[in-house]
């Protein structure tokens, strides 16, 4: 494997034969090895929460002055490698930034006590006062953006609407192709024995459906089983539901209702927000298999609570479970769980 990974290397490099298109953090990796002076008073690093491991060693070896900027409550990023450098800067002085202009009270309060109660966050955050957003448990109407943990509630609450409603559909970032329903296409051919209609290589890899439903159990992943239960749950209706989906996507600027995930929808806003209700399920499976829940879970709902500007609906359980904290079967502290 070593072998082939060089091999790969050298031919993305342009070195080896048969040459590999160079992706970005190709360049940027040859860019750090490249050992770069950047002659510069100050240096300012961005979004420090999130840095890759390649990015953070550019900026610790320049000899200018560094301002790293940063929410460790918003690294939600640490599944594909980043890091956070506010946790790596040593002997620096601390300016904390508490104050949002994007919503008010409300919101705040919320977002500091979940902060509070499983991060140990003391400075609580605080909303601008001239904003009245309101926080509500009950259903949303009108115009809004749907924030869901997975592109599996999507999928459903797309299908819903375009079965039962005659609402206009939105994507954050796109269109519904940037949201994986190709990975529910997939899984239905699998299921119909049409292999050859399968674009995912690690779901043509099975033979059978139940093979591959088997597999997304055993290795735990959230994508695959919501993938199944998707399948086992609209079968031949998918293909219908998918032709709707595209004839009403209209763009999220315009359409009744907008989609995104929480990590789709970091550094936006909107002015109504709904909270779906898988951020729950999250949180459910994490304890179910670990114990606790991680810190990257956590800030993903710290994310997603903070970004409606005038309305943010939430499932009433959700808020529940911010404001009075775990119970007997939601164990949070980790040292507790490892125990």
């Amino acid at each position: 494997l070593v072998d082939m990974a060089r091999g790969v290397w050298d031919s993305m490099s342009g070195f080896g034969p048969n040459s590999l298109s160079m992706v970005h953090d190709g360049y940027l990796k040859l860019y750090q090895l490249s050992g770069p002076v950047l002659d510069f008073d100050y240096i300012m690093l961005d979004e420090a929460q999130d840095t890759t491991p390649c990015v953070w060693d550019i900026m610790k070896n320049q000899r200018g002055r560094k301002v790293v900027v940063g929410d460790p409550h918003q690294a939600i990023y640490g599944w594909r490698g980043a890091i956070d450098a506010m946790n790596l800067v040593k002997d620096a002085e601390t300016f904390y930034l508490t104050q949002s202009f994007r919503f008010g009270p409300k919101v705040a309060e919320l977002a500091s006590t979940l902060l509070r109660r499983f991060k140990k966050e003391e400075k609580p955050l605080r909303g601008l006062d001239s904003l009245d957003t309101e926080v509500d448990i009950s259903p949303a109407d009108g115009k809004r953006t749907v924030l869901a943990r997975g592109n599996s509630l999507i999928f459903r609450s797309c299908a819903f609407e375009v079965e039962s409603t005659k609402k206009t559909l939105g994507f954050v970032g796109g269109d519904h192709t940037n949201y994986r329903f190709q990975t529910y296409v997939d899984a239905f051919n699998l299921y119909k024995g049409e292999k050859d209609w399968i674009r995912d290589p690690v779901i043509k890899s099975f033979e059978t459906f139940e093979e591959f439903k088997e597999y997304s159990e055993n290795v735990q992943s959230m994508e695959y089983q919501g993938a199944c239960t998707v399948v086992e749950d609209y079968k031949g209706r998918i293909p219908h539901i998918m032709r709707q989906v595209k004839d009403r996507d209209i763009g999220a600027k315009y359409a009744d209702l907008s989609y995104a995930t929480g990590h789709k929808s970091k550094g936006l806003e909107f002015p109504v927000v709904q909270l779906a209700n898988d951020f729950e399920a999250a949180i459910d499976f994490h304890l179910e298999v670990t114990g606790y829940v991680p810190d990257d879970e956590l800030n993903l709902l710290y994310v997603a609570i903070t970004r409606g500007t005038k309305t943010l609906f939430i499932p009433s359980t959700v808020k529940t479970w911010i404001e009075k904290g775990s119970t007997a079967k939601r164990v949070i502290d980790k040292e507790e769980a490892k125990k």
